[in-house]
C-alpha cells in the first residue's frame, strides 16, 4: 500500500523591520516635518505588527523617479549584511515608496525577489494576484502622473515669471534673494562679493586684467582680504565673467526665454557686460594647468636648453625640509631630471629683468605702433556695424511681413504665434541696437588702454617684484612668450622677445636709421615698422 506524500507549507516568520521615509524637495525638509511624521506612523505599524524596527532610512529631497537614492542603497547594503535574517520594509505611502512606475517594480524586484523582504505600506496592500498586480501598477502610474503633472506645472510658472523679467532659479554667488513688498522673490547684491566681481570685471574689461587666470588670482587676493574662506577655479572665474544677472539681464534659452532686462538691479553697467562678452570671444582659451601657483611663477616659462621643452616644477622632500626646483621632464632629454633649484634660477631670472632698461625716446615709437594697431581695430569694428545694421534693416523688415500677418489673420491660435515671433525679433533688434551704440574703441578708451600697456612696458622690474601672483604671470606673457632658455652650465640664454618690447629696450636709432636703404629689398624690420606709423 503506497503511502500519500503530503506537501507541508512552511511559514515564514518576519520579526524585524526596517522603515523607509523619503520626501521630494528642501522646502519640505526645510519648513516641513514630513520625515518625522513618517517614521512616527511607521513605527506604529510595526507595534501593530508585534516586530521590532531595528533602523530607519532616510532619503531628504531625494526625487521619487530615481532608482539610485543614497537612503535606498544604504538599506539594500544592510540587507546584504544579513542575510539570514528576513526583513519587513515599512513605508508610509506608495509615493513615498517610487514616483515611477519601472522605478516601482525595479525596487521591489530588488528588495523582494532578490533580498527575500516584505513589503508593507500604510495605505495599500500588496496581493499576489492578477487583480492585485494590476492595481498596484495602476497605483504606481498614478504616482507617476501626479510626478510628472507636478514638474510641469513648477516648470510652467518659473517660465512665465522668467519671462515676467524674474530669475526663478538658484542665485548665484554675487547675488542673493530678498522679499521685496511688490515683486516678491528679488535678488539684489550680495557684499563683499558684488563688489570684489565688479572690480574684477571692470578691470577685465579695461585691459587691467589680461587673462581669466589673472582675474582668478585678483579674486582669490581680494578674498583673503575680507577673510573669506572660499576657493574659485578657472571655470568659475569664466562664468563670473560670462554671468548676465550681474548686468540686470535674465534669460534661459534651454526653454525659448531670450535674455531682457530683469527687474533686479545689477552690480555692472550693460555697456561693461558687453565689451568682457567681446573680449572672452576674441581671446585664445589655452588649457591652463589647475597647479598653477605662487611657489612656481616661471613654469611652463622656462625651457630645456638642450630640447627646448618647458620645464616643470616641484617640491621635494630632503631629510630634515622641503627644497623647491625646476627640471626637464622630457624623457628624450639628456638633461632629464636635472633639477635647477627654484632660488638659483629666479634670482639669475631678476639679473635678466634689470637688464631690460628702457630708452629714451623709445616711448614716441611705441605709442606710434599702438595708433596703427587701434585704427586697424577702428575699421575692423566700422565693418562689423555695417553689417550689423544689414542685419537690423532685414530683422525690421521681417518684424513688418508678421504685423501685416496678424492684421490678415482671425485665428487666435495663428496671431498668437506671430506675435511670439515678433517678440523674438523685437529682442534681436533690441540687441542689435545695444552693439550698435557700443564703441569699443574710442579715443578715450585708446588713451587709457595705451596708458596702461606702455605703463606696463616701460616698468618691467617694477611688474616683476609686484607681489601679484596675475601682475608676474601677465609681465611673463608680455616679455617672454616664446619662454626662456636655461642652460645648466652657462644659465639663461638670449631669450626671444616680442619687437616692441625691442624697441624700448635696444638702444635708439636715429632718424636716418628709419630711412631705407636703397636698393635693398625687403627692408629692415625697423625700416618696415617706421612706415607703418605713418599711416
Amino acid at each position: 500500500m503506497k503511502m500519500k506524500k503530503f506537501k507541508t507549507k512552511i511559514k515564514i516568520e518576519y520579526k524585524r523591520a526596517v522603515i523607509y521615509c523619503r520626501v521630494s524637495s528642501e522646502r519640505q525638509v526645510r519648513d516641513g516635518d514630513g520625515i518625522g511624521s513618517q517614521e512616527h506612523r511607521c513605527r506604529q505599524k510595526a507595534l501593530e505588527m508585534g516586530i521590532e524596527v531595528v533602523r530607519v532610512f532616510q532619503d531628504p529631497a531625494v526625487s521619487g523617479g530615481l532608482f539610485e537614492r543614497p537612503a535606498m542603497t544604504r538599506l539594500m547594503a544592510f540587507l546584504d549584511d544579513h542575510p539570514s535574517e528576513l526583513f519587513v520594509i515599512i513605508f508610509d505611502d506608495l509615493k513615498r515608496f517610487a514616483r515611477d512606475t519601472q522605478v516601482h517594480f525595479d525596487l521591489k524586484t530588488e528588495l523582494v525577489k532578490r533580498r527575500s523582504a516584505r513589503l508593507v505600506c500604510l495605505n495599500f496592500k500588496f496581493e499576489e494576484s492578477s487583480t492585485g498586480r494590476f492595481i498596484e501598477t495602476v497605483m504606481a502610474a498614478g504616482a507617476q502622473l501626479e510626478r510628472e503633472q507636478n514638474a510641469e506645472q513648477v516648470r510652467n510658472k518659473m517660465q512665465a515669471r522668467l519671462e515676467a523679467g524674474y530669475w526663478p532659479f538658484c542665485n548665484p554667488p554675487g547675488l542673493k534673494f530678498i522679499k521685496h513688498p511688490i515683486h516678491g522673490k528679488l535678488l539684489m547684491p550680495d557684499e563683499p562679493l558684488a563688489s570684489i566681481f565688479k572690480k574684477a570685471i571692470e578691470m577685465f574689461a579695461d585691459f587691467e586684467l589680461t587673462t581669466i587666470e589673472a582675474v582668478r588670482q585678483f579674486i582669490l587676493a581680494q578674498y583673503k582680504l575680507h577673510n573669506l574662506n572660499r576657493p574659485l577655479s578657472l571655470n568659475g572665474a569664466d562664468k563670473i565673467l560670462k554671468q548676465p544677472l550681474y548686468a540686470g539681464f535674465v534669460g534661459y534659452e534651454v526653454w525659448g526665454v531670450q535674455q531682457r532686462p530683469g527687474h533686479h538691479q545689477g552690480f555692472i553697467t550693460v555697456d561693461t557686460y558687453n565689451m568682457v562678452q567681446e573680449r572672452l570671444d576674441s581671446i585664445a582659451k589655452p588649457r591652463l594647468r589647475k597647479d598653477y601657483n605662487e611657489d612656481f611663477v616661471l613654469r611652463n616659462f622656462i625651457l630645456c636648453n638642450n630640447c627646448h621643452k618647458p620645464c616643470t616644477a616641484a617640491w621635494f622632500m630632503g631629510k630634515r625640509k622641503k627644497y623647491a626646483y625646476y627640471l626637464c621632464k622630457n624623457q628624450d632629454c639628456q638633461y632629464r631630471r636635472k633639477s635647477i633649484s627654484k632660488l638659483t634660477l629666479e634670482e639669475a631670472f631678476a639679473e635678466l629683468v634689470n637688464k631690460l632698461n628702457v630708452k629714451p625716446k623709445a616711448r614716441e615709437m611705441v605709442m606710434a605702433q599702438l595708433i596703427d594697431v587701434w585704427k586697424r581695430r577702428v575699421g575692423i569694428e566700422q565693418k562689423k556695424k555695417t553689417e550689423i545694421q544689414r542685419q537690423q534693416a532685414e530683422v525690421e523688415k521681417n518684424i513688418s511681413a508678421f504685423m501685416l500677418r496678424i492684421a490678415n489673420s482671425t485665428a487666435p491660435a495663428i496671431i498668437r504665434q506671430y506675435e511670439n515671433e515678433v517678440e523674438k525679433l523685437a529682442a534681436e533688434k533690441e540687441g542689435l541696437e545695444q552693439k550698435i551704440k557700443k564703441q569699443s574703441y574710442s579715443p578715450s578708451n585708446f588713451a587709457h588702454i595705451s596708458d596702461i600697456v606702455v605703463k606696463h612696458l616701460e616698468k618691467p622690474k617694477n611688474l616683476w617684484e609686484n607681489p601679484e601672483f596675475s601682475t608676474k604671470r601677465m609681465f611673463l606673457g608680455m616679455y617672454f612668450s616664446q619662454g626662456l632658455p636655461y642652460d645648466l652650465k652657462s644659465g639663461f640664454q638670449t631669450p626671444e622677445i616680442p619687437l616692441i618690447v625691442k624697441l624700448l629696450t635696444q638702444n635708439h636709432q636715429s632718424k636716418k636709421m628709419l630711412v631705407e636703404m636703397p636698393g635693398v629689398k625687403p627692408g629692415s624690420k625697423t625700416s618696415q615698422l617706421s612706415h607703418c606709423s605713418q599711416d
